[in-house]
Order: C-alpha cells, then structure tokens, then sequence
C-alpha cells in the first residue's frame, strides 16, 4: 500500500499515485495521518464496489469495538448485567428528556454519536458493586 501526501496528489495528479499504472491501494496523508483510501474502480457495477467498500469497513469496525470489548472485560458480562446496564441508560435518557436540559444527556447522545463511552460505561458499572 502505498501513502501519498495531499499536496503531492494535488501538485501531481495521477502521476503521484502509482507509477505502475494506477492499481491496487493508495493511502491519501494530510498533516493529521492517513485521511483517504483510494481503490482502484473495477469495470462494472459501481454500485455493487461501493457497498462491498462499504461492507468492508463495517466489518473492520465491528472487529475493533469486539476487541475493545474483549481488552476492557465485558465479553464477560453476564445478560443480566447487560440488560440492567440497557434499562439504566434508558432510564437516564428518560430523565433527561423530561428535565430537557442538555447536560443530562449521556455523554454519547450530547457529542451526536450513537457509539458508547466505553470508559464512562465501566466507571458507571464497577460502582454499584
């Protein structure tokens, strides 16, 4: 896989991405890291690449928060745990709805994501033993 700088892509166009014509992976870098992936398009159904692209990624992430969840301990969660911790966010989502004021939001529902505090959640559940 290749890595190329924005301003070298911008200044050199197609040349900068591949010297041998063009195929496989190539990682588009800004001043932050890595930003995009451009893939070489198969002639066909765009759609079809498009969402196995898209398909791949929600594989890679799913991968990713099962070993975040196995690196912080709750693959061992029994069901009963998990289903007191569902009803304590909705309950606290309930609270906060009916206070409407915003700082009683979950910290997950204030920042737009739908995606779980993994720090909070464990701080929240090793307190009620």
């Amino acid at each position: 896989m290749r890595q190329v700088t924005l301003r070298e892509f911008r200044t050199r166009g197609l040349k900068a991405l591949d010297p041998d014509g063009g195929r496989g992976v190539v990682v588009l870098c800004n001043r932050q890291g890595p930003a995009f992936f451009l893939v070489t398009v198969q002639p066909g159904d765009l759609e079809a690449q498009g969402r196995e692209l898209l398909r791949a990624q929600a594989k890679a992430s799913l991968r990713a928060w099962q070993l975040q969840a196995k690196v912080l301990g709750m693959d061992q969660m029994s069901d009963e745990d998990i289903e007191a911790e569902i009803n304590a966010s909705r309950k606290d989502r309930r609270a906060a709805r009916v206070t409407g004021n915003l700082k009683d939001y979950p910290v997950e529902i204030r920042q737009g994501t739908n995606l779980f505090n993994a720090r909070e959640f464990l701080e929240r559940y090793r307190s009620r033993d």
